[in-house]
């Protein structure tokens, strides 16, 4: 956590390897971010003895909604936002709305404001 950040209720961190909130950076209620997978090496093999991490950076005043995942590897961009419920594998990038299972871009430069009939301000 580098500065101000909230996690909300019920949200999990995961980090066996490494997981970095920028300022400001922070969570809805029941959000998952975990840096690390479990996986078989042949079928007689127990799961939670094989696992794989990848560290995942959150950027700088960036916004997990509730309910959503943040898989290994990822880096959600500074002053982006995560829709309700998704399900993040792929980085996203800065300034940008993703949302879905899996996550996809809905909306980019969202941090630009336009009143109706008066362009940018």
């Amino acid at each position: 956590m580098e500065g101000e950040n909230l996690l909300s209720w019920h949200s999990v961190v995961h980090c066996a390897e490494q997981v970095v909130f920028e300022q400001q950076a922070g969570t809805g209620e029941g959000v998952t971010v975990v840096d690390g997978a479990h996986f078989r090496k042949h079928s007689g093999d127990h799961w939670y003895h094989n696992s794989a991490t990848r560290p995942i950076r959150i950027g700088a005043n960036a916004w997990i909604a509730s309910h959503s995942t943040i898989g290994p590897g990822v880096t959600v961009g500074h002053a982006s936002t995560v829709a309700a419920g998704s399900v993040v594998l792929h980085d996203v990038p800065d300034e940008t709305l993703v949302g879905g299972a899996p996550a996809r871009v809905l909306r980019e430069s969202i941090n630009t404001w336009a009143h109706p009939g008066r362009g940018s301000t």
